[in-house]
C-alpha cells in the first residue's frame, strides 16, 4: 500500500476510529479556542463583511433541523443549511462555513502551527461543525474529523516543503487549511477510500 492509499484508508475510517484520551482533550481545546475566537471577532469588519456577502450572494435560510445519517455524499437533507457560528443566522452550508471561518480568523487570534505557518482552526473547525450539523454527526465524530483536518493542515505543507512553497510564491497558510478542511469534510461525509483520493486530487 502506497502513502496515498494509506492516507485515503485513514480518512475513510477516521469518523469511526476512537481518539486516545490525550488527543481528544486537545481536540476539544482547539474547538473551544476557535469558538472563542469566533465570539471575540463576530462584530469585527471581516465577520460583518462575510455575513453581508453570504446574505447578498446566497441568501440566508430559515431555521431548520438537520436530518441525521444521510448516505455518503447525499446532500438532500441539507436544505435547512448550517449555522453561521457566533450568530443565530443560517445559510447554505458552504456559505455558512465560509462566513464562520472568516469570523474565526478576523483578528488572527486563533490557533497557530509555527512549524508550517498555518492557522488551521477557522477552516477546519468551521467545516467540521458545519458538515457535522447538516449530517447529524456526533461530537465524537466531529472531533475525529477535526483531528484528521489538523493532521493534513500541518503535514501537507511539511511534505511539500515550506521553502519550496515560498520559492513558488505559494502560502503554506493557504495550502494547509484547504487540505485540512477537505479532510474534515470528507471524513464526516464518510466517503470511501477511492473517493478520498479524488478529494485529495481536487484539493
Amino acid at each position: 500500500m502506497n502513502r496515498t492509499e494509506t492516507l485515503c484508508s485513514y480518512l475513510a475510517n477516521v469518523a469511526d476510529t476512537p481518539l486516545d484520551p490525550e488527543t481528544e482533550q486537545l481536540a476539544r481545546l482547539h474547538l473551544l479556542d476557535t469558538l472563542a475566537s469566533i465570539i471575540a471577532c463576530r462584530d469585527l469588519d471581516a465577520a460583518v463583511v462575510a455575513r453581508r456577502y453570504v446574505s447578498a450572494f446566497a441568501g440566508m435560510v430559515g431555521a431548520g433541523t438537520a436530518a441525521a445519517g444521510p448516505a455518503a455524499g447525499d446532500t438532500s437533507t441539507w436544505s435547512g443549511g448550517a449555522t453561521i457560528l457566533g450568530t443565530q443566522q443560517r445559510a447554505p452550508v458552504v456559505d455558512a462555513v465560509f462566513a464562520s471561518a472568516m469570523t474565526g480568523h478576523g483578528a488572527e487570534i486563533n490557533d497557530f502551527i509555527p512549524s508550517v505557518f498555518v492557522q488551521p482552526g477557522p477552516a477546519v473547525v468551521a467545516v467540521a461543525l458545519g458538515i457535522g450539523e447538516v449530517t447529524g454527526a456526533s461530537l465524537s465524530e466531529v472531533l475525529r474529523a477535526m483531528v484528521a483536518g489538523y493532521e493534513l493542515a500541518a503535514r501537507v505543507p511539511l511534505a511539500l516543503g515550506n521553502n519550496n512553497l515560498r520559492r513558488a510564491g505559494i502560502a503554506s497558510h493557504g495550502i494547509g487549511p484547504c487540505f485540512g478542511a477537505a479532510a474534515a469534510a470528507a471524513a464526516l461525509l464518510r466517503l470511501p477510500a477511492p473517493r478520498m483520493a479524488d478529494v485529495l486530487s481536487l484539493t
